[in-house]
């Protein structure tokens, strides 16, 4: 399941900066390409990982990024650092992230997810409430919210997230992933009873 997230998140996110005000593709330099590199098939290589953060650490230090630009950079690091399993690294990441873009949906939602990772069942349901409580329609949150619930034995509050989930439009492909997986979710358990 992370590698479909990681697959599906940071392309959208890459190309939602590109598009509403940050860099022009054009501009772009190795470094951002690198850091947002993440749709690649490169991943299977074994350094891919490294290269990405690195790329991010630089564009980070360098000092050019101010603002929610910084944010949307910091959001790629703690990326790097969930992926790479360094969790104790991304949670102060996403942190300075959500601090200068408190209203950016996917700074809760990823920090989320490394808590999640972590074991930190009510620090993930807490941040993706707080991730719905800045963009209501946001099915991913209510998806990873019940999905987590479901893994807690919690199954009531499981499928009313997922019906939250799918009742939702889907406005990009991070929400009809949501709306498929919550839809084989609830699949599943009617197929067990549930």
């Amino acid at each position: 399941m992370i590698r479909h997230v990681r697959i599906l998140i940071v392309p959208i996110a890459v190309a939602a900066y590109f598009t509403v005000g940050g860099a022009p593709a054009a501009a772009q330099s190795a470094d951002e390409r690198n850091c947002f590199s993440t749709n690649s098939e490169n991943y299977k290589l074994e350094d891919f990982y490294a290269k990405g953060l690195a790329a991010c650490n630089r564009e980070i230090k360098s000092g050019k990024h101010k603002g929610k630009t910084l944010a949307f950079f910091l959001r790629a690091q703690g990326y790097w650092l969930r992926v790479m399993k360094r969790l104790d690294e991304a949670v102060p990441v996403y942190n300075r992230a959500i601090e200068l873009d408190p209203q950016h949906v996917e700074g809760y939602d990823y920090r989320a997810v490394v808590f999640q990772l972590k074991g930190e069942n009510d620090r993930a349901i807490a941040d993706w409430g707080l991730a719905i409580r800045v963009d209501p329609t946001y099915a991913a949150a209510y998806y990873r919210r019940g999905y987590l619930y479901q893994a807690m034995g919690q199954i009531n509050k499981a499928k009313e997230d997922y019906n939250s989930s799918l009742a939702l439009p889907s406005k990009n492909r991070i929400g009809e992933w949501a709306h498929g997986q919550a839809r084989a979710r609830l699949s599943e358990l009617a197929k067990d009873g549930k």
